[in-house]
């Protein structure tokens, strides 16, 4: 009689392995997607296949400035314009790219808009470390995701966003929010208003 039962608790018990086994199994599986998309997300790509924030827009509506507490603007004294000037010519004398930057500079040139594409405006910002590979870094920033900065020849800026390395010193870009708040976004700041 007892051998009778024994295949009805054998049963039982792969049946219980068998849900462990799918359960762990499923575990897994999101483990692996989460993980997929984090390092897409950091890496900003988009795993629908939209176009991203760079490329067509598709944002709809506007950003506007917004003015930074006292506390938390980025002070633009000397010795942060020169370290955050040596931190770009680094990046420039390695031809490395992908890096969110801070630089503090002035603006020697404000180009015209780039309209190819989604809309960027285009400044030109001095590099005035020695030993610079070159004396300039173009910024282009997003107008179709974050508004226009007022900037003019002359005007110091501060500038977070990331560094492209080209022939011809390279390029800040990413100086806006994600909207989709995958990764980390970038800003202009003039005058105390930030521009994200």
């Amino acid at each position: 009689m007892n051998q009778a039962k024994l295949p009805c608790c054998y049963d039982e018990g792969m049946a219980r392995s068998r849900a462990r086994s799918s359960i762990v199994s499923r575990i897994i599986r999101i483990a692996v997607i989460l993980a997929v998309v984090a390092v897409a997300s950091y890496f900003g790509v988009d795993l629908r296949g939209e176009p991203s924030p760079d490329g067509v827009a598709t944002a709809t509506s506007r950003a506007q400035p917004r003015s930074t507490p006292t506390g938390s603007r980025t002070a633009s004294s000397t010795a942060d314009r020169a370290g955050s000037q040596q931190a770009v010519v680094e990046l420039m004398q390695a031809k490395q790219s992908g890096e969110m930057v801070t630089l503090v500079a002035t603006v020697v040139k404000v180009l015209a808009d780039d309209n190819d594409g989604s809309r960027h405006q285009r400044l030109l910002l001095e590099i005035e470390t020695r030993g610079a590979p070159f004396d300039s870094v173009l910024v282009a920033h997003n107008i179709d995701l974050a508004p226009r900065v007022p900037a003019s020849e002359g005007d110091e800026l501060t500038v977070r966003g990331q560094y492209e390395f080209n022939d011809r010193g390279g390029v800040l870009h990413w100086t806006h929010h994600d909207p989709k708040g995958w990764r980390e976004g970038g800003w202009i700041e003039l005058n105390g208003e930030r521009y994200e």
